[in-house]
């Protein structure tokens, strides 16, 4: 019996993924991410975010409130290029 769909899996249950190059903007014209933001993009954990904020070339935040802390896009472009360079 042949198969209802070409690939075998429905479409709408099939989950498409694709990997997300570094250097790719994130969330277009959000200048500001927030800690899971940029763990998503550099694909990291928040305890490896939070070891990489101890080095001291690591973008300073910026404090949205007493308890929320951003980082501006562009800088953390920048510091990700910057390491990029020392490679």
């Amino acid at each position: 019996m042949a198969e209802p769909y070409a690939t075998g899996v429905h479409p709408m249950t099939a989950t498409v993924h694709r990997q997300r190059r570094s250097d790719e903007t994130l969330i277009p014209g959000a200048p500001l991410l927030r800690i899971a933001d940029i763990c998503r993009w550099l694909r990291n954990s928040k305890s490896t975010f939070w070891r990489l904020r101890r080095q001291t070339d690591f973008p300073l935040p910026v404090a949205i409130s007493e308890r929320v802390l951003e980082w501006p896009q562009a800088d953390i472009q920048a510091w990700l290029d910057a390491r990029r360079e020392r490679r």
